[in-house]
This record gives structure tokens, sequence and C-alpha cells, in this order.
């Protein structure tokens, strides 16, 4: 699926809870950048797959 096939109301509410999901604990904070497509979602998530792996040494 790509953005647009998600409804509006549904991206409203993730952007609110990555935006305030972290609001009770003290210093930290989270940016909501902006919306990418279903590749840009593969290859981040390939990219963090390869860190964690590496980071397991």
């Amino acid at each position: 699926k790509e953005k647009e096939d998600i409804p509006e109301i549904v991206l409203q509410q993730i952007e609110h809870f990555f935006t305030h999901y972290k609001d009770l604990e003290k210093d930290k904070w989270v940016r909501v950048g902006t919306w990418g497509g279903a590749e840009d979602a593969k290859q981040i998530t390939l990219e963090a797959i390869e860190r964690a792996k590496n980071a397991k040494g």
C-alpha cells in the first residue's frame, strides 16, 4: 500500500500517537517528519536490520 491508500484519519491518528507518546517521560520528545512511501519504509527497515546485525558484533 501507499500513503494515498490509507484514510486521512488513520494518518492523523498515527501522527498524533508518535507526536505525544513520550509526553510523560522527562526530557524525551519526538519530532514527526514527513510521510514516505512503501519503498521508503522498506529501505528504512532494511537499514535498521543491518544496524542491528552490526551492533550485535
